[in-house]
């Protein structure tokens, strides 16, 4: 009797390189929308016949129309993705003063308060932290704008490179590094057996996950949140995740 496998389809393929091309070149407003959308059209064709071929009976444009990420929300309301960076930059400024004294007054490209009072106020600073951020760009409005930063997706090694950089950044900006801060998440799935070198941050055996605790310590992380992603209940994440931190404060890392 044939063995039956459960395949569940996601919805995202990989971009094919005339797609990625397609898309830096509209960004760069080297390729008009019509364009853009004709290429698009031929590859989504052609990843439907691929889905199809495979006996799938459930379909996906393979999100081939998502230049980044959320651009088609930002299509569907009518705005421009590559206005993102100067809106969070403006929202950072907004809250910072809305978050200020009374009375507050304050302009910018989407937003007008003139000499209003804002109620209720913060009762303590509350710290503006920029997750992700890898390109050139974002690296630099965090190193000017944000008070820490929230990596994602990185392993120790590369996150202490990117968090020098932002370092580094801050201080050609005239402000004090040891100001800002980092806070790592790890989302550890612990196995039994230790996996190889190719395992992602957070995963492998327990001596493994806090091997990799330990690493973003030394990064320079003022916090490390630990998110349970493989709890099968509530009562079986407070049993992991109390394995974890156990393991950490033998590890001298839990304080």
């Amino acid at each position: 009797m044939a063995t039956k496998f459960r395949a569940d389809q996601v919805g995202s393929f990989l971009r094919p390189q005339e797609v990625l091309d397609a898309h830096a070149a509209h960004f760069r407003g080297e390729l008009p929308e019509a364009d853009l959308r004709r290429i698009e059209d031929a590859a989504i064709l052609k990843v439907l016949d691929l889905q199809k071929q495979t006996g799938i009976g459930i379909y996906t444009d393979g999100e081939y129309r998502r230049a980044g990420w959320s651009s088609d929300e930002f299509r569907a309301a009518g705005a421009d993705i590559r206005g993102r960076g100067r809106a969070l930059e403006e929202t950072i400024d907004a809250c910072r003063a809305l978050w200020g004294p009374n009375p507050v007054s304050y302009r910018d490209s989407r937003m007008v308060v003139d000499n209003a009072l804002v109620s209720p106020k913060p009762v303590g600073t509350i710290p503006v932290l920029v997750g992700g951020g890898y390109s050139d760009a974002a690296l630099d409005r965090i190193a000017r704008k944000a008070d820490g930063w929230l990596p994602s997706g990185q392993g120790p090694d590369a996150v202490a490179a990117t968090w020098k950089r932002i370092k580094d950044l801050a201080a050609d900006h005239g402000r004090d590094p040891a100001e800002l801060e980092l806070h790592v998440q790890v989302q550890p799935v612990v196995t039994e057996a230790a996996l190889g070198a190719d395992r992602m941050p957070g995963r492998g055996s327990m001596a493994q996950v806090v091997e990799d605790l330990a690493a973003f310590a030394e990064a320079g992380a003022s916090e490390i949140v630990v998110a349970l992603i493989d709890a099968r209940s509530a009562d079986d994440g407070i049993e992991k995740a109390a394995a974890v931190l156990t393991a950490a404060d033998e590890a001298g890392l839990h304080g």
